[in-house]
């Protein structure tokens, strides 16, 4: 009778032990994060801005799938897009009216992405959707809340004419932002 060596002590058993992370849940890690960062505009580009473009161009890769229902939001938007091209050319400054129609193609583009993101998953991601936009939202209003009453160093620079513009360029911006967020915990 021999007496083998215990396999399994402590040291073995924590060394065997392997973190993984499955595509789904890194996407949406990523999802939750570029919804989070639509809460901070501060700056042009926004962080926003600059993290979706990787994500559409991963996402496209990967085979997200568009459904028919999308070619009605699809066609709107795209006849808007040339009505605005069309209207652009009426302008004496033709560079900031075509600036104006790629943003407007950008944004539109983003709106069929999530529509597609939804579409695939629409209980899942939509509450992933709403629990980022909430967090964003109650860090803004935290942030607005605290430098109106100037309880933070430099609160003047989140300050628009006296409103409150969280962290948003406008106050006029900030304001719209809240709504989802408050009608939805409401």
């Amino acid at each position: 009778m021999s007496i083998a060596p215990y396999e399994n002590d402590g040291y073995n058993a924590y060394k065997n032990q392997r973190i993984t992370f499955s595509v789904t849940s890194l996407s949406h890690a990523a999802l939750a994060f570029v919804v989070f960062l639509g809460g901070f505009v501060f700056i042009e580009p926004a962080p926003y801005e600059l993290f979706i473009i990787p994500l559409l161009i991963i996402w496209f890769a990967c085979g997200l799938s568009f459904q028919k229902g999308f070619l009605p939001l699809t066609f709107l938007l795209l006849t808007f897009i040339c009505g605005g091209l069309l209207s652009a050319t009426q302008r004496a400054d033709i560079g900031g009216g075509i600036f104006y129609i790629i943003v407007t193609a950008f944004l539109a583009t983003t709106a069929i992405f999530f529509a597609a993101l939804v579409a695939e998953r629409p209980f899942e991601r939509s509450r992933i959707i709403f629990k980022a936009y909430i967090f964003s939202a109650l860090i803004g209003s935290f942030i607005a809340i605290l430098t109106y009453f100037h309880l933070l160093p430099n609160s003047e620079s989140f300050l628009f004419g006296g409103r409150a513009k969280g962290q948003f360029q406008d106050p006029n911006v900030f304001g719209p932002f809240l709504v989802l967020p408050a009608l939805y915990l409401f």
